[in-house]
């Protein structure tokens, strides 16, 4: 079975740890953060039993609520996943990590809008992601909340075009790119990474910055191409 870019992107981050970042904003009180908030394991019956194990002497253990909602034992019902991380969410209600997590199980837009809420409240969106050679491999310069931002505009970019709304997603797409440092060569590998795996909304904004440096015929023809892809979805 193919996979798409989007389920890479998320098999991925489902099974990074990430790394802490300086200048992190306050949230000690808080039992998820963004070195925490993604299970170490999400395909192992060890991982539920301790999960399990932790809610059963405290239901309100958010980091387990927030990691068995992840695991696919769990996840194949998705009210339980959806009861678990809501419950978490109800725990630390402005916690950004918390909407973010559900928001990427469940290409919610609204928690994703909720989380990129919840860290603008600060008003310091700085940051840039340095991309490298390696579609959607970056090194990100700046806080770890700004970087947090970062990621949920691109998680609400590919949310919207999930759900059809595929203007909406290129606008959002668009955001995310703000904060990109890249080489015209390596913008054009992500572009046609993009194109390949039919993350088209994606693609029309890189292939747009691309002609916007050079307007190669190739480019304009890709992004005419994109376009087509999705009226054809409309």
């Amino acid at each position: 079975m193919d996979i798409t870019r989007r389920d890479f992107l998320k098999t991925v981050a489902a099974a990074s740890f990430v790394p802490v970042v300086s200048g992190t904003s306050p949230a000690s009180a808080w039992m998820v953060n963004r070195r925490n908030m993604w299970s170490p394991d999400r395909t192992s019956d060890e991982m539920l039993v301790r999960c399990d194990r932790l809610l059963a002497a405290d239901p309100n253990n958010v980091l387990a609520l927030v990691h068995r909602g992840q695991i696919p034992c769990i996840y194949i019902d998705p009210k339980l996943a959806w009861a678990d991380l809501t419950k978490a969410i109800s725990l630390e209600p402005v916690n950004p990590c918390c909407f973010y997590i559900r928001g990427v199980c469940f290409d919610n837009a609204q928690d994703l809008q909720n989380a990129i809420s919840l860290l603008s409240m600060g008003g310091d969106v700085t940051g840039e992601a340095i991309c490298s050679s390696s579609p959607d491999y970056y090194i990100w310069r700046g806080t770890e909340a700004n970087e947090l931002h970062y990621k949920s505009l691109r998680e609400l970019g590919y949310a919207h075009q999930e759900h059809g709304r595929f203007h909406e997603a290129i606008a959002t797409f668009k955001k995310a790119a703000q904060f990109e440092v890249i080489s015209p060569e390596n913008l054009e590998t992500w572009a046609n990474a993009s194109f390949n795996v039919g993350s088209y909304c994606l693609a029309i904004v890189e292939y747009d910055r691309l002609i916007a440096i050079e307007p190669k015929a190739e480019f304009i023809r890709r992004r005419q191409e994109c376009w087509a892809a999705i009226r054809r979805y409309q």
